[in-house]
């Protein structure tokens, strides 16, 4: 499967509070990296896809790529592959924004894509999703027990050849070891986590709930399969 991409950029606000129930174990902040940030006070652990656990850059071409090559904190899979491998490809820019990697289930890019942090507990987690549906979920696992899930609210509708970038952000009020992700054609660019020993400011974790105003940046770009 080949991806190539070109990317032009749409700034759009507007605000998306997922609804939870009161038993949930889940906050999510969807669309609103800001509102994230300040809840949890920033990432303990961040991987663009980039670079290796040593720093040495990852290429990107097209294809598949041991999930434990980005860093000794977390390792990726696909498990309904029942592979520790992930897609992965570099989209192409001639608009000039960034040129990123970008890794998704092994395969066609659909099904599960996995993540086990190795040694610590996470109580939140954020990704910048590429082409995920209302339909896609999340599923956060603690010692091999589910925690809590929810559908993580994407707003792609699908269209041949049009990607959608879209920034999400979950906090449990669980410690989680593994977080899974289940949705159709899609992949992430970025993801960030912050571990269980760092505790956000009840206050301001309390007033992001009743925020009113949260953005989306939402790039897209064209994707060709081969």
């Amino acid at each position: 499967m080949t991806r190539a991409v070109s990317n032009s950029v749409l700034v759009v606000m507007f605000v998306v509070l997922a609804a939870v129930s009161a038993d949930a174990a889940i906050i999510s902040y969807v669309n609103d990296s800001a509102g994230y940030f300040a809840a949890t006070g920033g990432h303990t652990l961040f991987v663009d896809f980039e670079t290796d656990k040593n720093g040495s850059a990852v290429s990107g071409t097209t294809g598949s790529i041991s999930g434990d090559t980005f860093s000794d904190l977390v390792a990726y899979s696909s498990p309904s592959q029942s592979s520790t491998d992930v897609n992965i490809a570099r989209h192409s820019n001639p608009s000039g924004n960034p040129v990123l990697n970008e890794i998704g289930p092994l395969g066609t890019w659909d099904g599960i894509l996995r993540w086990d942090y190795v040694g610590s507990d996470y109580w939140a987690t954020s990704f910048t999703g590429v082409e995920v549906e209302a339909s896609t979920t999340i599923h956060l696992y603690d010692d091999g027990s589910l925690v809590d899930w929810t559908s993580v609210g994407g707003t792609y509708v699908g269209g041949t050849g049009s990607n959608q970038f879209q920034f999400f952000g979950f906090v449990s009020d669980a410690a989680f070891d593994a977080v899974e992700l289940n949705g159709d054609f899609y992949a992430i660019d970025a993801h960030g986590s912050t571990s269980a020993g760092v505790v956000p400011e009840p206050t301001t974790l309390a007033a992001l709930l009743g925020m009113g105003g949260m953005g989306l940046l939402a790039a897209r770009r064209r994707r060709k399969a081969a």
